[in-house]
């Protein structure tokens, strides 16, 4: 099964997937391929073309939500629903983000979590250092876009929620950038946490770093799956984590998970990590690891995702849990 992969400009983790996937399969010439795979909704509304062109089936594999702000819904369902040809299925990365593609299209789709081989993490010292941390604070840090859906907002909520006496001796981390930095700071500011709040910015292979926290803390409203949570246990750093979107199956293996969009449950969750002792937060980093490892091992979903297009290629073959997509016709 020869497969073509095309991403458009993606996040980290997108970036992290299509190399790892491009790698494992070698170089596939799109006149030779019999399937296209694109990642994510930009790279689907390019693959179309191609895909008329060539006469190939096209995979839309969806590791996010469309935007969230109403114009661009409004762009992502024009598209989405009115380019042709139709994608012949769809794959998602977790199953939340799966039913949420799945009412909108109209069809079932694939559930394959996508985790690419992790790059061993920096040691600490060496982490802080890459960041321009200070060496001995106490950190808790989070890495992501600046968009919404990341919750930042309910993040520096969260952290301002908390007891000052607790707080003191600890700093927060936004390790990203996007368009709500400048409001972002702004609320930290107007919350009167701005100064234990540091912006290292966006930083490349930002995930090999997560070691320099001593907790780590993922606000997001939605997640396609959520890479950097699953960094942060590669690395034995225990992790508040809220339900939302596919972050849901990563977060009840976490040491602490609370509903997406609640400052208050956030503020528990962090709460109670800061408040262990240091023995007892490794420990649960620790076992934040193994129960992790077992259930997203690094390199899992490749071997899936190849044995689920060999079996769309026969006609009539099963379709993901159970249902019928398009066919995919084989050249």
């Amino acid at each position: 099964m020869r497969v073509f992969t095309l991403g458009a400009a993606a996040s980290g983790g997108m970036r992290q997937v299509i190399s790892w996937l491009q790698a494992e399969r070698g170089a596939v010439d799109p006149a030779e391929a019999d399937i296209i795979e694109a990642h994510g909704w930009r790279a689907g509304w390019r693959g179309r073309a191609l895909a008329r062109r060539l006469g190939l089936p096209l995979v839309v594999v969806v590791h996010a939500y469309p935007p969230a702000p109403a114009p661009g819904r409004w762009l992502w369902w024009g598209l989405e629903h009115g380019l042709r040809p139709a994608p012949s299925a769809y794959v998602a990365v977790s199953r939340p983000l799966a039913r949420w593609v799945g009412a909108r299209v109209g069809g079932p789709v694939a559930v394959v979590p996508l985790v690419p081989p992790r790059p061993a993490p920096l040691p600490r010292g060496r982490a802080r250092a890459a960041l321009g941390l200070p060496a001995g604070e106490r950190l808790v840090g989070t890495i992501g876009r600046l968009v919404p859906d990341k919750g930042c907002d309910l993040l520096l909520e969260a952290w301002a929620r908390l007891p000052d006496p607790v707080r003191r001796g600890w700093r927060l981390v936004v390790v990203g950038d996007g368009p709500q930095r400048v409001r972002l700071q702004r609320l930290a500011r107007r919350l009167g946490v701005a100064g234990t709040v540091i912006w290292p910015g966006a930083v490349d292979g930002a995930g090999r770093l997560v070691q320099a926290f001593d907790v780590y803390v993922q606000a997001s409203r939605r997640e396609g799956l959520g890479l950097a949570a699953l960094e942060a246990a590669a690395a034995g750093v225990p992790a508040v984590l809220t339900l939302g979107g596919g972050l849901a199956e990563i977060a009840p293996l976490a040491p602490a998970a609370v509903p997406e969009a609640s400052p208050a449950a956030l503020a528990a969750g962090l709460l109670r990590l800061i408040t262990m002792d240091d023995a007892a937060r490794r420990r649960a980093g620790q076992d934040f690891r193994r129960r992790a490892e077992a259930r997203f091992p690094p390199g899992a979903g490749l071997a899936a995702l190849t044995d689920w297009y060999a079996r769309l290629a026969v006609p009539g073959g099963p379709g993901p849990q159970g249902g019928r997509p398009g066919r995919v016709r084989r050249r």
